[in-house]
């Protein structure tokens, strides 16, 4: 199931690009550390989902379209003048130029699905606990 989770996480929530790719990372490894610092149990993957949906209200913000807009339009730049690939990113292939409106692009209906599983696995953990007790207090 690790597979089908990292590809959820990764192609399906949020549209991400290198910026918000890393942006979610970074606030998922500083909760899960300061989460284990304090010693409060947290899952990397609800810390992620958080993370993710963080990408998503930055990316309303009137200043982070402002900065995918001035990216764009820098890209573009580059572009048409016929610059080195350093200028278009790094590397060559190695940029990906966000479409009009990707900064605040979330799929809902993956989401739901997530939060549901996630409610449904609080029953599920309850009654196999319960079972396994109620067993091995008949052995």
């Amino acid at each position: 199931m690790g597979v089908r989770v990292m590809e959820t996480v990764g192609k399906e929530i949020v549209v991400l690009d290198f910026m918000k790719g890393f942006s979610s990372q970074f606030a998922t490894a500083t909760c899960v550390c300061l989460g284990s610092s304090l010693g409060l149990p947290l899952s990397t993957t609800h810390c992620m989902i958080g993370a993710l949906a963080g990408v998503y209200v930055a990316g309303k913000t009137s200043w982070m379209k402002q900065a995918y807009s001035a990216q764009s339009a820098q890209a573009d730049r580059a572009e048409h003048a016929g610059a080195p690939d350093q200028a278009k990113g790094g590397f060559k292939d190695d940029y990906v130029k966000p479409e009009a409106g990707e900064a605040s692009k979330m799929n809902f209906k993956t989401v739901k699905k997530i939060l549901f599983w996630w409610v449904i696995t609080i029953p599920c953990a309850f009654s196999a606990t319960a079972l396994c007790c109620w067993v091995l207090l008949r052995v």
